[in-house]
């Protein structure tokens, strides 16, 4: 089971979405055609990183009603996908049906998350929504591929100054600004006060001008003194979910390292408004540092189901299904065939 994107919420028909992230003007979202089990969406085929798993599961042997999806709201938060009704309670839902109708010796399902999709896994095996019980009976493994644990610096940059893979070159940066501002998943993705907190450790961000900075537990005021009320509101009640403890599953974990990554951005303006602030950067995959792709190493020392890591030099952040070696090593996990 892999997990994706919602292309069916629409701010017209659920309220929570309509609250998350209504377009401002002057930026205007389409839904693209959904992906099937295989990874083809459109013409796109298999240069997709489900695609390239999907096809060499099939290689050996597995049909596509061995491949199931589940579509999430990635706008969201842990928060909004706790609620009754929400996207975990659906997940849980719809594993519970997989298994039921799975025929053979083996009734668990495999969870396989690429990047925020991951974390999404995890935070759902964390949740209270499912005990031990649950997970031994329906889970096999989790696989994770480039899963965010203790979230990234690069968020409360994308949020403050308006980023969006980008976008904002292109388009007016205010209406990018008010809809990076209106999603509460990058305010989840914020740096974790458990993995970025603390004495000596560089704060997130750093305002010259009012000579203020702002460490990992500080980031709800930085939003503030940014004009982002709305934001530091996502943010705090994100806060309790910001660090992803131990699934409790049997887990492999892949992630890369070797490229700059965010670690600090410094404003040099009172209304944090600089287009280029000043940033250090440290080891990671391009969008998220080292410490919070690697620290899935620190369940192993907390639960009891295995916990495998698996880390390649260079790639950047959610590619390395390109890599042959990689994707490999996450089609043997996923099948089960990890030495």
């Amino acid at each position: 089971m892999r997990l994706r994107p919602n292309p069916d919420t629409h701010p017209d028909t659920d309220p929570d979405a309509a609250a998350a992230a209504v377009p401002p003007p002057g930026v205007e979202t389409q839904v693209g055609p959904a992906l099937d089990p295989g990874g083809a969406a459109g013409g796109g085929g298999l240069v997709s990183p489900w695609g390239a798993v999907a096809s060499r599961l099939r290689q050996l042997g597995w049909s596509d009603d061995l491949l199931d999806s589940h579509a999430y709201d990635w706008r969201q938060s842990p928060p909004a996908w706790s609620r009754p009704g929400g996207s975990f309670q659906q997940l849980r839902a719809q594993i519970e049906a997989r298994s039921a109708a799975a025929r053979g010796p083996c009734t668990r399902v495999v969870l396989l998350g690429l990047s925020l999709g991951g974390t999404y896994a995890a935070a759902f095996l964390g949740s209270g929504l499912v005990d031990e019980e649950w997970k031994a009976r329906h889970v096999e493994r989790l696989v994770s591929i480039s899963g965010v644990w203790g979230g990234t610096p690069a968020s409360p940059w994308d949020v403050i100054s308006g980023r969006l893979e980008g976008l904002e070159a292109v388009l007016d940066r205010a209406a990018v600004r008010a809809l990076v501002r209106g999603l509460p998943s990058l305010a989840w993705t914020f740096p974790a006060p458990r993995l970025f907190g603390g004495a000596g450790a560089p704060p997130p961000v750093i305002n010259a001008a009012t000579g203020r900075a702002y460490g990992a537990e500080q980031l709800g005021q930085a939003l503030r003194d940014a004009g982002a009320a709305d934001a530091a509101a996502f943010w705090e009640a994100a806060l309790p979910y910001s660090f992803i403890s131990a699934p409790n599953v049997s887990t492999h974990c892949f992630y890369s390292y070797g490229l700059p990554s965010v670690l600090s951005i410094t404003y040099g303006t009172y209304d944090f408004s600089d287009a280029h602030p000043a940033v250090q950067y440290g080891d990671g995959d391009v969008t998220v540092p080292y410490a919070s792709l690697a620290a899935c190493r620190t369940w192993a020392t907390v639960q009891s189901a295995p916990v495998r890591s698996y880390s390649y030099y260079g790639v950047v952040h959610a590619q390395l299904t390109g890599v042959a070696e990689a994707l490999q090593d996450i089609v043997d996990a996923v099948a089960g065939l990890a030495g």
